[in-house]
């Protein structure tokens, strides 16, 4: 019976130790991500600080997420890469086929990090890290027949959850051509416009900003620190 224990014991610290270098191999892995400063952004003649740029293209990422769901097909055009504006119709004619959609809501900031800002092939690429949560779901449609109007379409969940909400955590890439330049001048009405945040006057709605000028989405990664 002492034996018994006694191999229990080592058993049990076995496992703690392979816990503990577990623990600390990870969070090491973490620490090596170094986030871009806002320093080094200046430096490359950057006007906004890394905080007001992780929030902008958090925030941009979320947008081109609703668009999807809410079929802003303009929205997306201007947004994100031509790569991914076509894979996105590839999932919407796919969806259609099914007669089923896509649902996000209620999207929630975690943190978003920048650890990559840099230049390639006289492109800035940008890599942000970022942990959201969202509700998402599947919706189908089914006939139903009512008493008092007849016939229905009537839309049910049939897969996911509109309550619960799924966490993510991606790394997204944004790029856009190389330029010291952070604002124009709107030809239309004469304002003055950040290029990081918009590509169409914020007064008059003219597009003055081409889309290669301006930080376009290219694809998100599941995070993986150890890769």
């Amino acid at each position: 019976m002492e034996t018994f224990y006694l191999v229990m014991l080592i058993i049990f610290i076995i496992c703690m130790i392979i816990a503990g270098a577990l623990y600390f191999y990870f969070n090491s892995d973490e620490k090596k991500i170094k986030e871009v400063t806002t320093e080094r952004l200046q430096s490359m003649g950057k006007e906004y600080t890394k905080e007001e740029f992780e929030e902008t293209m958090f925030q941009q990422f979320v947008k081109i997420e609703l668009a999807k769901v809410n079929d802003d097909y303009n929205m997306l055009k201007d947004i994100v890469s031509d790569d991914e504006y076509n894979n996105i119709l590839l999932e919407v004619k796919k969806d259609k086929e099914q007669n089923i959609k896509k649902i996000i809501t209620d999207i929630k900031k975690g943190y978003a990090k920048l650890i990559g800002f840099n230049i390639i092939n006289n492109q800035e690429v940008a890599n942000i890290w970022v942990q959201y949560s969202s509700v998402e779901y599947v919706q189908g449609f089914k006939e139903e027949i009512d008493e008092a109007k007849g016939k229905q379409i009537v839309p049910v969940i049939v897969s996911g959850n509109n309550k619960i909400p799924v966490y993510h955590e991606y790394i997204l890439t944004f790029v856009k051509e190389r330029s010291t330049l952070e604002t124009a001048v709107c030809p239309s009405c004469g304002a003055k416009i950040n290029i990081m945040l918009n590509s169409k006057c914020q007064f008059c709605d003219n597009m003055i900003v081409p889309k290669e000028k301006h930080w376009v989405y290219v694809k998100k990664e599941i995070a993986n620190i150890n890769k």
